[in-house]
């Protein structure tokens, strides 16, 4: 009778740690994302832009306008510049790719995803730059007209690629909801 019991206890705590071990675990959900609008006279146009990060505007000149998203918590911030077009889409958009590709030396691929929103006159790139390089993720934006905006994510410190891929991924998605939002005066 005894060994019965411990035969069964012992096919029971057997069965169950099988159970256990062969199911596979549930990936934990990504947290949804907030996001503030920015709309201000002082930009020549509005967009949204992630609730993690601060703007820090730096210069505003009438051939340029630079501002900053800072992401505190992840040590990183995204440069921007904005130009108004005056017939010199062709420098700007040469420019952007230059320094794209000044990462080709230790980059290990370089690819380019467009995004185009005809109704809004919004044509973007998006550069995804892997390998151990200063700016895994740059992009543009432009209406090819009036508008040219670019931007770069950089890190405060020198971390391998893949250590960052997680935080370059979701600023890689502000990125694009940046873009979405996006709206010229």
């Amino acid at each position: 009778m005894i060994n019965r019991i411990v035969l069964c206890l012992t096919f029971i705590c057997f069965s169950f740690f099988l159970t256990n071990c062969t199911t596979s675990p549930s990936k934990p959900e990504k947290p949804t994302r907030d996001y503030l609008s920015l709309d201000t006279t002082m930009l020549p146009f509005r967009m949204q832009y992630p609730a993690e990060s601060k703007i820090a505007l730096r210069k505003n000149e009438p051939e340029a306008l630079w501002f900053d998203l800072v992401y505190p918590a992840r040590k990183s911030t995204i440069y921007c510049t904005y130009f108004p077009v005056r017939g010199n889409f062709r420098t700007y958009d040469q420019d952007v790719r230059r320094f794209v590709y000044r990462h080709t030396v230790v980059a290990t691929a370089i690819k380019e995803q467009a995004l185009s929103l005809p109704e809004k006159k919004i044509y973007a790139l998006i550069f995804d730059i892997k390998g151990k390089v200063a700016s895994p993720v740059q992009f543009l934006i432009t209406d090819s007209v009036s508008h040219f905006l670019r931007g770069a994510l950089y890190y405060d410190n020198t971390a391998y690629s893949d250590s960052l891929e997680s935080s370059t991924s979701d600023i890689r998605e502000d990125i694009k909801h940046l873009i979405q939002t996006l709206e010229w005066r």
